[in-house]
């Protein structure tokens, strides 16, 4: 059976997020597998031993019938300028561990740093992170990412960012860009100049 994977965000002993984490894993499960029991991220965590201090990612890695979990230190990506991938036939509803289809794209990135990905003409994800754009004092984010993160779901329900369908002849409109997800808050993410997206 193939390996799921949540990554989580654990900052001076707080782990966050865990309820929006559950609830994909729980939605993932069920989408695919029809499953109805399901990993307890809570009970799961809580029979680790963690670091009190610091930044970490938690990989929670897991199926129907098992989970397991690694904890390592987490660095900052530096990521300045974006290429834009066209791939209107790839899929990632669901957060595999195997990153192939991704990992294949980002070989096409040349000089810059990661890739911003168009499906059927609409701007998704980035390799590894959602992304949102900024439209004066108002934040957008693509209304079809090829994966729903779970920091995006929280900065939509906080009202933070909204979705829009976006396209590349948008881009021009908006001063900038970020890159979301669980390890990247809002007050933290990665930020890129517009004309550091490269057609």
């Amino acid at each position: 059976m193939s390996q799921l994977i949540e990554t989580i965000r654990l900052e001076d002993g707080i782990i966050y997020n865990q309820e929006l984490h559950q609830e994909r894993i729980k939605k993932s499960l069920y989408d695919l597998y029809n499953a109805t029991s399901y990993p307890d991220i809570t009970e799961i965590l809580s029979n680790e031993v963690f670091p009190q201090e610091g930044l970490y990612k938690i990989r929670l890695i897991y199926n129907c019938k098992s989970a397991k979990t690694e904890c390592v230190p987490y660095t900052l990506r530096t990521v300045k300028k974006l290429k834009l991938i066209e791939c209107s036939d790839i899929e990632y509803a669901y957060k595999w561990e195997d990153r192939k289809e991704l990992n294949n794209l980002c070989s096409q990135k040349g000089d810059c740093d990661d890739i911003l990905i168009v499906k059927n003409g609409l701007i998704t994800d980035t390799s590894y992170t959602n992304i949102i754009f900024q439209d004066r004092n108002e934040w957008l984010t693509p209304s079809l990412p090829l994966l729903k993160g779970t920091q995006r779901q929280f900065l939509i329900q906080q009202g933070i960012i909204k979705e829009a369908d976006i396209r590349i002849e948008d881009l021009g409109r908006f001063s900038r860009a970020g890159l979301i997800n669980a390890m990247l808050p809002f007050d933290r993410m990665p930020m890129i100049r517009i004309d550091d997206i490269i057609i």
